[in-house]
């Protein structure tokens, strides 16, 4: 730098690698006048040395060195990088003319001179820093924009640089046009991004990359450390340098071979298009994934992931889109690359692959999309694949981030074929967790995507969602997958954005729920099923369809009993709640074979099953307030398979069926929030944590078993509880008010203290009372009218009553089933019969009543004496006083008073004291009003009371006091129409006598008594019962007859009704779904065929790039080279003549065939090491390369090789 004043001095700078490293004055003439010579690097002319006397002193010294040092030891590097003080302190200022005694005689510098420029002017350090940072191999190092470099071009006096030089002629490249003489020897030193290209291009590189690929993590030579890698790395190109930050994290990455590797390929493309170009055009992307697919997974981390990352974003600062998407195609999007090593190197692709598409969604989507991630799933992530990398909770983790990025893609709006592929993917895939995945996708999206409408519009397409019915129909899959099953279907029918017409497909109307019923016969109906089935049949509609319910129903006899409990409680709520209902449910066909069905006892393959996982009953009203938060904590401290198994019990306060809180979706919501006494499990409130360690097992493991099937197996369950007692002395009777109705639903609590056998009996009671009272529900206010065929309808209940109780086994015998039924039935009429609400209908259904009951207890209640119970007594008077008054003066209230008497006689004589004090005195009441006329019905009355005094007197019991009352009346009654006083002279007075008790009782044990019974009474009594009650027999045995045959052809529609459904089920739902199966299987099959293809192509170019690079004159070349064999080549001419050899890679001597041939056998020889080492090192590369590219000809090797050579023209 010139000094500024005429006598200021000037200073030298010394700057090495853009920064300053030394400063000193120096004394330089002023640069007023042209330049004659100048001499840069070279000797020149000897300077002449004046006498000692001219030379001035110097104005400062330094300590002088004992010895002579050269200019370069004075700049040495250990004398660089101090402070301006320090290069004072070895900096040495000398005479001018001095020099050649100091340094010795000039010589020419010895070494590489770079690009040399004079300037007018002295640089400031900005701009020597932007020099260095051009390169030492750019031509015009101010081209680029920067303010500093703005002025330069101004102020260059001369400008040399090797590349300009020819026959010793230096071209100035300044406007001075000052050109120079080169006396040395010139050195061009060439970019390799350039060079490459004269020996292969960049696969020269890759078999770099397979010797690192036959590296072991833990045989990396101790010579390539992080040293060696970053300088084998470091920038030679002329452009501009990395920044700091860059560079610290990329020699943090050359500790990875792989990586390194990477880098060296990023440096080598960056600002070169040649480079990118031959890249493309060689398929050198498809080779390096190809060769990183044969990387051990030991190498394969994370710094591969964050090399690869700097290699795109490199390329993508490049603006090369093609070569871009095949960066993408064959490395980023391979799978094959990232689905090894460890986890973190997994995820950690995952997360960067959402980070690029959720920058470039559009551009992502329809490549990479939907179809290309479920494929990925099913390929690295499905059954096939092996796990053995990795814990199940990773998979977990690595399907979860997958199918984030397919509702990435499908929240803001779904195409038809991106739905079509999540169909595709549903129907062929076969594991649980993969379809669980993708089905809790379709749930949130339809509840939480901003665009869901459009979504509800594809899946309600015909083949889309409603297939989701067929997933129900494999008996593998656990109440988990069918409750996001359910979960989808709820949500698409809760959709306000279609039409209804468009759900009716999706709630089964052309089809029905029957068929599905139908499919599932052959497996256990377990819990999940059912409760999801009558949930959505219930909720999800404004009105209920019966006819869906009762299919449910039908299949739910062959579920728990507490699973039937449920669904009586869910039905009678229905019926109190809509007044139609009972009348609908009788339209029904076959609704009384179903209803019925429910008392079946469930024959399971184990009937230990509720014994075994059923520890307690279920806890009262005041032990159903757990609050959520204790819920999760228990859930979430158990095992996985504990989840599993628990999982329908997460919300045991909400729901009874394993009770996850569902709102309903229309004004029936009270109806389902009940109490859970009927679910599976419970806890004592004391022990409250046992409820959570005991599995829940909601999967019921039990036979579909047909009704004639277990009429065939003629055998009980071999665990069959033990009989309770009669109904009629716990049971709570069933009223017509809808708060006592309600009672009953309402008071399912156990008691926290019974055992297994009592709870599941108390479940018996109870869905013996709600079954019943949905029963006497439809007969009485869904069947409202009194004629014949309405009557056969009501006796098809009791007809499926007998044929179930007769081929099946029944929780409660049939008669029991029946008299609990009669006995609500008794109560609903004399209800309806109340003289207010008295009419013909009313009156006659009445009759028809006491015709059944009157059969009823003179059949079945001949065998079973429990029937004549006091509340049917009792409520059989109410109904005959009100039957009096309406029939008081009509012939069919003779009928009546016959069937009163009858059966009052029958109640006196079953022996129950209290029954009989009942009937006596009603009897008693009756016969003082009563006009007894004919001497048959006398008989027939007296014969009876005689039959049971006798009984009485000879067990001496009680009832002979309840029956001398009405003796006394009766023989007052018809003495002398039966002429006692003939007959019985001896009979005692019954008018008044006071020992009239004990006279009677004497005078029956007379001969002249029996006589007169066994003679008189008897037969006239007979033929009384034969004239009056046979004809009522025989028309109730033909009423019979006709309900059951009534009841069959109902079956039999039924059952057709049935068939049809599941013949349309499978032609709606399980052939779409078999041939969307099909289909993707195929889509996927070609689509691995496609990827394997390609993949072989790749290697097949590999291989033959190999063998170029390999060949005697190859950058590869082997230093011995093996002997090479030939053959024809398979290229004719015109005359078919083979002209041509070729290389033969599967060269053989075949000197055991010649051999064999010349019947000289195969010599066995004892084979050495060495030889069995050849030998298998031959057949390696044998089986694993030669069979691809031995079929080359040499044509085809040498225009394969041309097309990924590239050599730049020499200058």
């Amino acid at each position: 730098m010139p000094g500024k004043r005429p006598f200021g001095q000037s200073l030298v700078y010394i700057y090495d690698n853009g920064q300053q490293k030394a400063s000193a004055p120096l004394r330089f003439p002023a640069m007023n006048e042209p330049f004659i010579s100048c001499c840069i690097g070279s000797a020149g002319q000897r300077t002449t040395t004046p006498p000692p006397s001219q030379i001035p002193d110097p104005p400062f010294s330094s300590p002088i060195t004992p010895h002579r040092t050269s200019f370069g030891g004075i700049l040495s590097s250990a004398s660089w990088g101090g402070t301006t003080e320090k290069s004072k302190l070895i900096t040495k200022l000398i005479s001018a003319g001095t020099q050649d005694s100091e340094w010795g005689c000039p010589t020419s510098l010895e070494g590489q001179l770079g690009s040399v420029i004079i300037f007018y002017e002295a640089l400031q350090p900005p701009q020597v820093k932007a020099l260095y940072l051009a390169g030492p191999n750019c031509l015009s190092p101010w081209k680029f924009q920067e303010s500093d470099m703005a002025d330069l071009p101004g102020n260059v006096l001369l400008h040399y640089t090797a590349k300009a030089c020819k026959n010793s002629i230096c071209l100035d490249l300044s406007t001075n046009c000052l050109h120079g003489r080169l006396t040395g020897n010139k050195v061009v030193n060439w970019d390799i991004k350039d060079i490459i290209n004269c020996i292969g291009g960049l696969n020269v590189l890759f078999p770099l990359l397979e010797q690192i690929s036959h590296i072991c993590e833990g045989q990396i030579p101790e010579g390539v450390n992080e040293r060696t890698v970053s300088e084998l790395l470091t920038p030679v190109e002329g452009d501009r340098v990395v920044s700091t930050p860059t560079k610290t994290s990329e020699s943090r990455l050359e500790r990875s071979l792989v990586a390194t590797f990477i880098l060296i390929v990023k440096h080598l493309i960056q600002r070169h298009p040649i480079n990118q170009d031959n890249l493309i055009h060689s398929h050198g992307v498809a080779t390096l994934g190809a060769l990183l697919q044969k990387v051990p997974n030991t190498l394969m981390d994370v710094n591969v992931l964050m090399a690869i990352q700097l290699l795109i974003e490199q390329v993508s600062l490049e603006k090369n889109t093609q070569l871009l998407q095949q960066m993408y195609q064959y490395l980023l999007f391979d799978f094959r690359i990232w689905n090894r090593g460890d986890f973190p190197f997994r995820i950690g692709h995952i997360q960067y692959l959402s980070t690029i598409i959720k920058d470039s969604r559009r551009v992502f989507r329809k490549k990479y999309g939907v179809q290309f991630l479920l494929d990925s799933l099913r390929i690295y992530y499905g059954t096939d694949c092996k796990y053995s990398e990795l814990s199940l909770d990773d998979i977990r983790t690595m399907r979860t981030s997958l199918y984030g990025l397919i509702k990435y893609f499908l929240c803001k709006g779904g195409t038809h074929e991106e739905i079509q592929s999540i169909m595709g993917y549903i129907a062929a895939i076969n594991e649980e967790e993969q379809l669980f995945g993708i089905l809790d996708i379709l749930f949130s999206l339809l509840r939480t995507s901003p665009t869901r409408g459009q979504l509800f519009l594809l899946l309600f397409e015909p083949g889309n969602a409603d297939i989701l019915y067929a997933l129900l129909l494999n008996q593998k899959y656990s109440d988990r997958l069918r409750e996001i099953i359910f979960k989808v279907m709820e949500q698409m029918l809760k959709c306000t954005n279609v039409y209804e017409r468009s759900k009716q497909r999706i709630r089964l109307r052309e089809v029905g729920y029957s068929g599905l019923g139908l499919l599932l016969n052959d497996g256990p109906i377990n819990t999940s099923l059912i409760k999801n089935l009558t949930n959505q049949i219930i909720n999800t509609d404004t009105a209920v369809n019966f006819k869906d319910l009762l299919s449910v129903v039908f299949i739910s006899h062959r579920t728990y009993i507490n699973v039937r409990v449920v669904i009586c409680r869910k039905i009678l709520q229905i019926l109190q709640s809509q007044p139609d209902a009972a009348h609908q449910i009788s339209q029904q066909v076959g609704w009384q074979d179903t209803l019925v069905r429910l008392f079946l006892k469930a024959n399971f393959e184990n009937g230990n099953t509720l014994h075994k996982h059923n520890r307690a009953v279920l806890m009262k009203d005041n032990d159903k307030n757990i609050s959520a938060e204790d819920i999760k904590r228990n859930f979430d401290e158990k095992t996985d398979d504990e989840k599993m198994d628990s999982f329908a019990l997460a919300d045991v306060h909400s729901d009874p069926w394993s009770l996850e809180d569902r709102h309903s979706l229309d004004s029936n919501t009270p109806l389902f929030q009940e109490d859970s006494s009927v679910g599976e499990l419970s806890f004592k409130p004391e022990n409250q944590e046992e409820f959570w360690h005991n599995p829940s097992h909601l999967s019921l493991d039990l036979s579909g078993i047909d009704s004639c099937e277990l009429s065939d197996s003629g055998s009980q369950m071999p665990d069959s509880l033990p009989s309770t007692p009669s109904p009629v002395e716990s049971t709570k009777s069933f009223s017509v008010q809808p708060d006592k109705e309600s009672s009953i639903a309402n008071d399912m609590g156990f008691s926290d203290d019974f055992s297994l056998p009592e709870s599941q009996e108390r479940c018996e009671e109870e869905i013996l009372q709600l079954l019943t009272s949905i029963l006497n529900y439809v007969m009485c206010k869904g069947l409202e009218k009194s004629d014949d065929d309405t009557w056969i309808e009501r006796g098809q209940v009791f007809a499926a009553l007998t044929k179930s109780g007769t081929s099946s086994e029944l929780l409660r015998p049939s008669d029991e089933i029946k008299l609990i039924l009669l006995q609500k039935m008794l109560e609903w009429a004399v209800a309806e019969n109340r003289e207010a609400k008295t009419n013909p209908v009313t009156a006659e259904n009445a009759f028809r009543l006491m015709l059944i009951i009157q059969d009823f207890l003179q059949s079945e209640g001949l065998a079973n004496s429990n029937t004549w119970t006091e509340k049917l007594l009792e409520d059989m008077m109410l109904l005959f006083d009100s039957l009096s008054v309406w029939y008081s003066e009509s012939p069919v209230w003779v009928k009546l008073s016959q069937i009163q008497i009858q059966l009052l006689l029958g109640f006196i004589g079953k022996g129950n004291l209290q029954v009989c004090a009942m009937a006596s005195a009603k009897l008693n009441t009756l016969l003082q009003t009563k006009v007894i006329e004919n001497q048959e019905e006398a008989c027939y009355i007296l014969g009876k009371l005689e039959h049971v005094l006798s009984q009485s007197i000879k067990e001496q019991t009680e009832i002979y006091s309840f029956l001398i009352p009405l003796v006394r009346t009766l023989v007052s009654k018809i003495y002398e129409l039966l002429f006692m006083n003939l007959h019985l002279p001896s009979l005692p007075f019954t008018n008044g006598s006071s020992s009239f008790f004990e006279d009677f009782q004497e005078y029956c044990s007379s001969n002249e008594w029996q006589v007169y019974i066994e003679k008189y009474i008897i037969p006239y009594m007979k033929q009384y019962e034969t004239h009056t009650f046979y004809d009522d027999h025989e028309n109730m045995a033909l009423y019979w007859k006709n309900c059951y045959e009534a009841l069959m052809v109902n079956m039999h529609k039924r059952d057709r009704e049935g068939g049809e459904s599941k013949l349309k089920f499978q032609e709606f739902f399980v052939e779409p779904f078999n041939r969307k199966a099909r289909q993707e299987n195929l889509r996927y099959n070609n689509m691995l065929k496609q990827l394997s293809g390609q993949q072989l192509a790749i290697l097949r170019r590999w291989k033959s790039i190999q063998v170029y690079l390999t060949c005697e004159r190859g950058p590869w070349a082997e230093r011995k080279q093996n002997p090479i064999h030939w053959k024809l080549a398979n290229v004719e001419n015109y005359s078919r003549m083979r002209l041509k050899l070729v290389p033969n890679y599967n060269f053989k001597t075949h000197e055991e065939a010649s051999a064999l041939r010349d019947n000289l056998g195969v010599q066995h020889s004892q084979p050495s090491s060495d030889s069995l080492l050849l030998e298998v090192v031959k057949q390696v590369k044998v089986s694993d390369m030669e069979e691809d590219k031995l079929d080359l000809s040499e044509e085809e090797i040498t225009a394969r090789v041309n097309m990924y050579v590239y050599v730049p023209e020499r200058i």
